[in-house]
């Protein structure tokens, strides 16, 4: 199938009415599709901070958009199917190029909220019609490799993923508890759900909640041996899991905490990982923090992580 016509898409991008969030956002998803194509340019894209600034007269707040558009999709995504739920990828696919390119710009909220919404687009199961409409969009829309999230880039059916599944031997998900990294004389300090803690305010976290995030787990992952995942909370709430295997580091593909994403540290291994939760308010950080936390290996073996309480 042909590509689209970069001069008829950019026409196309250029008469779009700007009246409501949505208009803004359509018009920001496009023009970043625009600027991730081969032969495409980023004239459109780099006046989204204007339009942003104009639009704030009518009340448009993007931050605001931004993060209600993430949960229209993450919905999408789970809800939508054929044809509908490739237009819902395709969306995704489109913040992606924003993200990729203007992430810097973005509140780290907003920025976590479009992590979630990728994360869970790149495990979104895809029957035929989907796949095929995927294939039809990165036929007409080439998107440099660097922008493309991989589920859209090398769609997989259901049907496919059967096929491929049942070529290898099924992975495990491995079950463990966190458990105090410190005692209290010859007992573990009193265990409270991390809600109890909501007397952190808006400042940083209290010592009490910092005590009771700082916690470990070790379980037997096959051809690893025991692994030993630790998890800390920082006084600018910054979420650390730090992962050893045997004192060594372990072959981890990703870490994330519920829905959000985790970041690799800045060395490039793969031991520890941060989620940033400054930016979020009180409840949304504590909802985090009791959330599971997944580490997965490049073994395809996964360690699932929860409290007692």
């Amino acid at each position: 199938m042909a590509e689209y016509p970069i001069e008829k898409f950019t026409r196309e991008i250029e008469a779009l009415p700007i009246e409501d969030e949505r208009d803004l956002l359509t018009f920001i998803g496009w023009s970043a599709r625009l600027a991730a194509l081969p032969n495409g340019d980023d004239h459109l894209l780099k006046q989204w901070p204007a339009l942003v600034a104009r639009e704030r007269q009518n009340k448009i707040d993007l931050s605001t958009a931004l993060r209600n558009r993430c949960k229209e999709g993450l919905w999408d995504l789970q809800y939508a199917i054929g044809e509908d739920l490739g237009l819902a990828m395709i969306a995704a696919q489109d913040f992606y190029c924003f993200w990729k390119r203007d992430k810097n710009l973005l509140e780290g909220a907003v920025s976590s909220d479009l992590e979630a919404w990728f994360a869970e687009a790149e495990e979104t199961l895809q029957d035929e019609e989907t796949a095929d409409t995927l294939r039809t969009f990165i036929e007409r829309f080439p998107l440099l490799p660097e922008f493309r999230l991989s589920a859209v880039d090398t769609p997989v059916s259901t049907l496919m993923a059967a096929v491929f599944a049942s070529m290898y031997e099924p992975r495990k998900t491995i079950p463990a508890v966190w458990v105090p990294r410190v005692l209290i004389g010859d007992k573990a300090p009193e265990e409270m759900s991390i809600h109890n803690y909501a007397d952190a305010g808006a400042g940083p976290p209290t010592i009490r909640l910092m005590r009771r995030m700082d916690r470990q787990a070790i379980a037997p992952i096959p051809g690893l041996g025991n692994v030993l995942v630790a998890r800390s909370l920082t006084e600018d709430w910054q979420l650390w899991v730090d992962v050893e295997q045997d004192q060594r580091p372990s072959p981890v593909r990703a870490v994330r905490l519920g829905l959000l994403p985790a970041r690799p540290s800045e060395d490039g291994s793969t031991s520890g990982w941060q989620v940033d939760l400054k930016h979020f308010s009180l409840q949304e950080k504590l909802d985090a923090l009791s959330a599971p936390v997944a580490v997965s290996f490049m073994n395809g073996d996964r360690m699932r992580i929860s409290d007692k309480t």
